[in-house]
């Protein structure tokens, strides 16, 4: 019966996108603010663009404590970087052109107004949805369409995926999660045929990825250790590599045409052509990184806000032993991964809903997840139909904490006490 229902979906799939996005427009407030903090940052390019012709003081920001005017060149100064906006741009373009006409009782072409807030929860929508299906696609190499459908749509509901794909639209995590989803179904595409469109498009991504956030580049190891489970692999690996080695100079001539708009704006900005924007922000726990309190803490611990995490993460250290489902790469990104991040100077990113960094890994992660998925169908029914129970449950409660979170929860003052209350009630404490 299970078979058959995930049959007609699959069969069926776009209607599955309507479900899928008639439940997250009823877990969401269209009308918040989605232009604000770092959010903003990735934004503010688009009306500089295409309104305001520079990012000067006539744009209506609305964090005006986090973006400041540069007294030398009159304008706003943006720490983060345009990625997010070329994706968004689509949706952008259009809500300007709705604004602008005055259709639907619109109004006000500024690049902030309703229209434009909207375009920013919809880009998100469709770039989550599109990435959860290029997942499934991939997932469907190693796994059946059911546990594939069952792996992604968990993943998307029980984990922060839905929260930063609904609530916090205008982030940077929806777009970087499609962006690591093109290459998890590009990457085994491409080795069994490397031609060099396969090649530019994986270098434009990797570029964007990198753009965006630029401690992602470490994604360029899936590829490079996809299917390796043995010294042998990785010595073929290694021969691919050069055999291809006439399309390899497609990367730096991608990612420079990825990277030169972001050059000139630095080079507007701060008259430089390369220029590090965060100043004094970076990675200072390189020796003791965090990588307990990252999984663990009552701020925004990955597997206190996302409890369905810890079945992924498992999965891999299972693969891993096995020396299946390319487990030691994945293994290896991880570790990677929790360390980087661990070691940044604010190793619990601010005010999220849970560890936000990870949310683009859980294309990678999707993987051992499906494993564990499949494998849960040999076990004995009382302990499979236990499993499912807590899954569920995982699911509820991931969601519950989201519909009730509040930015303060990443504060020093957020306690236990608060985080018990919240789980309790479904409410915020404060």
């Amino acid at each position: 019966m299970l078979k058959g229902l995930f049959s007609w979906i699959d069969k069926n799939y776009w209607i599955f996108i309507l479900v899928i996005f008639g439940i997250s427009l009823s877990l969401t407030d269209t009308r918040k603010n989605r232009i604000w903090s770092d959010a903003e940052g990735y934004y503010m390019y688009l009306p500089a663009v295409f309104i305001y012709g520079g990012f000067y003081n006539d744009i209506p920001v609305n964090t005006t404590d986090q973006y400041l005017i540069n007294p030398e060149t009159g304008m706003y100064i943006n720490k983060y970087t345009y990625g997010v906006s070329v994706l968004e741009a689509p949706f952008f373009l259009v809500a300007h052109l709705i604004t602008s006409n005055g259709w639907f009782n619109s109004s006000d072409p500024n690049g902030y107004s309703k229209s434009y807030n909207e375009s920013i929860l919809f880009a998100a929508i469709f770039y989550v949805m599109w990435g959860l299906w290029l997942v499934f696609l991939a997932l469907q190499r190693y796994f059946s369409k059911p546990i594939s459908m069952l792996a992604v749509s968990l993943l998307y509901f029980g984990t922060n995926l839905w929260f930063y794909t609904l609530d916090q639209s205008g982030m940077s995590h929806a777009y970087s999660f499609f962006l690591f989803a093109v290459i998890v179904w590009l990457t085994p595409r491409f080795l069994e045929n490397p031609t060099h469109g396969k090649m530019i498009l994986m270098a434009l991504v990797m570029g964007l990825i990198t753009v965006i956030r630029p401690v992602n580049l470490m994604l360029a190891l899936y590829p490079l250790l996809f299917e390796v489970s043995s010294k042998e692999d990785f010595r073929k690996r290694m021969q691919f590599v050069w055999d291809q080695r006439n399309k390899w100079a497609w990367i730096p001539l991608m990612f420079f045409v990825v990277l030169l708009p972001q050059m000139y704006y630095w080079k507007l900005q701060y008259g430089q052509w390369l220029y590090y924007s965060y100043e004094d922000e970076g990675f200072t726990h390189w020796k003791s990184p965090y990588i307990i309190s990252l999984l663990f803490s009552r701020w925004n611990g990955m597997i206190i806000y996302s409890p369905l995490m810890i079945i992924p993460l498992l999965g891999v250290i299972w693969l891993a032993i096995k020396n299946k489902l390319s487990g030691l790469g994945v293994l290896l990104l991880m570790l990677l991964f929790l360390w980087v991040n661990g070691s940044w100077h604010m190793w619990r990113f601010g005010g999220a809903f849970g560890y936000r960094p990870v949310i683009e890994f859980m294309t990678v992660l999707a993987f051992p997840f499906a494993y564990v998925l499949k494998s849960s169908l040999k076990w004995h029914i009382v302990l499979r139909i236990l499993f499912y129970v807590l899954l569920a449950t995982f699911v509820w409660y991931t969601i519950r904490m989201g519909l009730a979170y509040f930015g303060s929860w990443s504060n020093d003052a957020w306690s236990w006490w608060h985080w018990w209350e919240a789980v309790k009630t479904g409410k915020n404490p404060y």
